[in-house]
């Protein structure tokens, strides 16, 4: 889900859901990491916006020993964007059981 506002997208957390039966993809922090990426990015882009667009990151992780696999996966798929968005990161407990980390984000409205 998203919310559109005065040239800005809002993205709601998005977690390492299968898009098709809503079944976390598995226990694999990096791979929950990818697909949570992939996630966040289809919707942007469902608003018409692309992975250039994404101005700001808000990382939630289950374990902060996560951190040092997380942070090369993120660098890599942010690789291809024009910038690295602004991004905190704080540990959390994601409210399903088994979602290892949840990320939502602000994205600018492509004109």
């Amino acid at each position: 889900m998203a919310i559109a506002h005065n040239g800005l997208l809002f993205v709601s957390g998005q977690g390492p859901l299968d898009p098709e039966t809503h079944t976390i993809v598995s226990d694999d922090f990096e791979e929950q990491t990818r697909v949570t990426l992939q996630n966040l990015l289809l919707v942007v882009e469902a608003a018409g916006s692309t992975i250039n667009d994404i101005l700001r990151c808000n990382v939630y992780v289950r374990d902060m020993e996560n951190f040092k696999k997380f942070n090369p996966i993120y660098r890599e798929f942010f690789s291809r964007a024009s910038h690295f968005p602004a991004r905190t990161t704080v540990r959390a407990d994601p409210p399903r059981d088994g979602v290892l980390v949840e990320i939502d984000c602000i994205a600018a409205i492509s004109e």
